[in-house]
């Protein structure tokens, strides 16, 4: 702002006593820090990408709210973990953008796909007179890794089913192996 002494004061102060000078102040409003932080976020795996643009502001004047947008590489499909990667912030207050009012530091949240658990087959059990044909459980479906067999709880894991052709009977123990993206789950057994 700018203080200028004034002459005509009606005769209250004599200018030629005095050397006059203005006087200019300049005042600063510097911006104000905050923290941006982007959200985690976690799913079981469904083929689906997971992305998330929640994020929390700290630090802000009441009544601004921060909208985020995260970088092309904040998403996942596969199981694992991936940077949550904050990419632009708007600062709002009502509907006007505020944004340079701020100095923001922006931190990553975390994205995860856990593994999910793959899907058991319908195993169908075998009864039959002997016909000299080799017979064994029906399995049908089955999703999320490699269906593996064996005929106890001791034995090593196959990927052959077991059959019977003379009278007699077996008992078939069944998992399906998990893959990438799948736990590895025991389905039981059928004789």
């Amino acid at each position: 702002y700018t203080s200028t002494a004034s002459c005509s004061t009606g005769g209250q102060v004599n200018c030629s006593n005095y050397e006059l000078t203005n006087a200019t102040k300049t005042y600063t409003i510097t911006p104000r820090v905050v923290t941006i932080t982007a959200k985690d976020a976690s799913k079981i795996y469904d083929e689906t990408p997971l992305t998330n643009s929640n994020c929390e502001m700290t630090g802000h004047v009441d009544g601004h709210t921060a909208t985020c947008t995260m970088t092309s590489a904040s998403t996942i499909t596969e199981v694992g973990s991936v940077a949550n990667t904050i990419d632009t912030v708007i600062i709002k207050s009502g509907t006007t953008d505020v944004t340079n009012n701020y100095s923001i530091t922006k931190i990553a949240g975390t994205l995860t796909v856990n593994k999910a658990n793959s899907v058991c087959p319908i195993l169908t059990p075998y009864s039959g007179a002997y016909d000299g044909s080799a017979h064994g459980i029906t399995v049908t479906g089955a999703s999320g890794g490699t269906i593996q067999y064996r005929t106890s709880t001791t034995e090593t894991w196959s990927n052959t089913k077991p059959t019977i052709t003379n009278v007699g009977s077996i008992t078939t123990y069944v998992q399906v192996l998990g893959d990438g993206n799948h736990n590895t789950v025991d389905c039981g057994s059928k004789t």
